[in-house]
């Protein structure tokens, strides 16, 4: 899961500026175990393995912790950035100013529908009693939580809805702010409500509808929301069933999907919308392979041998030749078929 709150101008003497401000108002940064970490490589931090130094990274464990980092940040106009798993990104070469947040608060639970935090749901949604069936399950996530934690909880207790994201890298809060999913399926179809952080630093309770769902895009997208938990609705199922689902799955992307070790952001551009919308969005890998572009590299960065649309970083790839041959992959696709791609991994500048 990420927010992007950064400005335009990135100099020496600024960010010298952020660091100073930083460390005058460190004390009250770390809050609830939190710790921070000054000029660390965001190489480090993310799947593609690139990026330079943020100028403080803090890890926060807490939602007590996250908004007291937000709010401090705010106040005193330091930039920051909210990052989730690390996957779906590109990190420019210079690093990120100000501050990176790192969401480590992780907690998953199944929950009964006579929580606290339902009764303020039901409220904002009439529709509430048409959602739910004998064999509705509700499991509250906090988004620290990797998807695999949340694939392995459902398999381990027999919940359904989970499968489609197997294999899938990442957090729950950066699967919600890009509504990853696989098969057709996205985590905005099992979520039922979360609670936010707003712009105004405010604890609110969002229904689905809020955020605006639709193919890799949420609303957080837009806006300085960010997501603390998710209540999510699962199925009952069969638990031999569940976990013979999920292993499927998660072969199948290993049989095209490069290996953890090997630097990668994951699909690098989105599938393409049909001209029918009936139909299913078109695999952006599919107009890479016909165009010709595996087997592409630019320095350290090249198109992966399996899977047309994934760039590769085996190592020392930096984000300009990521951008550059991104840009090549671009460019052959619109010349063979007119059509344009669009990036899905968020570059930060």
């Amino acid at each position: 899961m990420t927010e992007q709150v950064l400005k335009e101008k990135n100099s020496v003497k600024e960010r010298k500026s952020y660091i100073d401000t930083i460390k005058k108002i460190e004390t009250k940064l770390l809050t609830d175990n939190a710790r921070v970490f000054y000029n660390e490589k965001m190489s480090g931090h993310t799947t593609f393995m690139i990026g330079g130094p943020a100028d403080a990274y803090f890890e926060a464990y807490s939602p007590a912790s996250i908004t007291n980092i937000v709010k401090l940040a705010r106040q005193n106009d330091i930039p920051y950035f909210f990052l989730g798993g690390g996957s779906n990104l590109l990190v420019n070469d210079n690093g990120i100013p100000g501050i990176v947040i790192k969401n480590k608060y992780k907690d998953i639970k199944i929950v009964n529908g006579d929580s606290p935090d339902f009764l303020i749901w039901k409220k904002i949604n009439k529709q509430h009693e048409k959602m739910i069936d004998s064999n509705t399950v509700f499991v509250n996530v906090s988004t620290g939580t990797k998807l695999s934690e949340l694939v392995d909880f459902a398999c381990e207790n027999g919940l359904s809805g989970c499968e489609y994201f197997a294999g899938i890298p990442g957090t729950v809060g950066g699967a919600i702010y890009g509504n990853a999913g696989a098969y057709g399926r996205s985590i905005g179809d099992i979520l039922l409500f979360s609670t936010l952080l707003d712009s105004k630093g405010e604890i609110v309770c969002a229904p689905n509808e809020y955020f605006e769902f639709s193919y890799r895009f949420s609303k957080l997208k837009t806006n300085k929301d960010l997501v603390l938990s998710a209540m999510l609705k699962l199925t009952r199922g069969d638990k031999t069933a569940i976990k013979a689902q999920v292993e499927k799955i998660i072969s199948e992307r290993h049989q095209k999907h490069p290996p953890e070790q090997i630097g990668s952001a994951g699909s690098y551009f989105k599938n393409v919308a049909p001209c029918d919308p009936k139909h299913r969005r078109i695999a952006a890998g599919y107009f890479l392979d016909q165009a010709g572009v595996k087997g592409m590299k630019l320095g350290n960065a090249s198109i992966y041998e399996k899977h047309a649309n994934f760039i590769i970083n085996p190592g020392g790839a930096s984000a300009n030749e990521v951008l550059t041959l991104a840009k090549t992959m671009k460019t052959k696709v619109l010349e063979k078929f007119g059509v344009l791609l669009e990036e899905e991994v968020l570059y930060i500048a």
